[in-house]
């Protein structure tokens, strides 16, 4: 007797041909790492800003009560900078104040970490406090609103900004379902924050053999292309001089400062 032939769950969703995300020159680099392997930095720096090659990006912004399939993708290079937000500055800007990691006990026994400032410098002393932002590259898949996939089958290249709070929930899935091979599912349940459940698929589409055949050189070539974006999705690095022009305030003493900032952090430092 025959065994019977099971069909691929994918073989649904992926077609034969399908358009490639844009390739560039550039080395690929590995996709689908650890968050523990994230670099040891409080700030990034990537690098002089004019000289870093421009490539067109989009943003993914979730939807009130829309559900969408994201692959992180690219974990070991997930980008995390400080950031403010003023009226004039006509977008966010780049904190560049030292900051260093402290933690406390929580009720339930768990370590909790923070950030305190060590080194206040000009652009918190006009624009007031910041907050931590992360920037990664994600695949967003072409879905209904309840995540299950459209026939046939695209998806786009996008850079996601999100919080601490989104990070520290992708880092306790990451901990059951390893995100390098499970896409998860984003619902927005507000828009205007954007907050957001996320829970973990079975499988991740962009670790499948057949994805990988078909666009996994073209992938990795963008992934290495869009590298240099991910600190200018967070802000702009704007000098204190153009802030003051700006918010049209007059020119303040030097910034106080405590003590020096730790010369590296670890993941949780990038929480705050």
């Amino acid at each position: 007797m025959d065994t019977p032939t099971v069909a691929d769950p994918l073989d649904a969703a992926l077609p034969q041909t399908a358009p490639q995300p844009p390739a560039t020159a550039q080395q690929p680099n590995a996709i689908g790492q650890s968050f523990r392997d994230l670099p040891q930095y409080e700030t990034v720096e990537i690098g002089d800003e004019a000289a870093a090659a421009r490539t067109q990006v989009d943003f993914y912004k979730g939807r009130k009560n829309i559900t969408d399939r994201l692959a992180v993708l690219d974990l070991k290079r997930i980008q995390a900078a400080r950031r403010h937000f003023h009226d004039a500055t006509k977008g966010p800007v780049i904190c560049r104040s030292s900051f260093r990691r402290t933690t406390t006990q929580g009720p339930d026994g768990k370590t909790l970490y923070n950030e305190v400032m060590t080194k206040k410098e000009g652009c918190c002393e006009m624009l007031g406090e910041s907050s931590k932002k992360f920037a990664s590259p994600v695949v967003v898949y072409a879905t209904d609103p309840k995540g299950a996939f459209r026939k046939p089958f695209s998806f786009e290249l996008k850079i996601w900004v999100f919080g601490a709070k989104i990070f520290q929930t992708l880092q306790e899935v990451h901990k059951e379902h390893d995100l390098a091979t499970h896409d998860v599912k984003v619902t927005c349940t507000e828009e205007q924050y954007q907050n957001m459940t996320i829970v973990p698929c079975a499988e991740a589409m962009v670790a499948h053999a057949k994805f990988q055949a078909e666009y996994g050189v073209a992938l990795k070539n963008w992934l290495d292309a869009v590298h240099s974006e991910l600190r200018r999705a967070i802000g702009r690095d704007v000098p204190d001089d153009e802030i003051r022009k700006l918010i049209g305030e007059a020119p303040t003493g030097a910034a106080v400062a405590a003590s020096g900032p730790l010369p590296g952090a670890s993941l949780d430092d990038l929480l705050g």
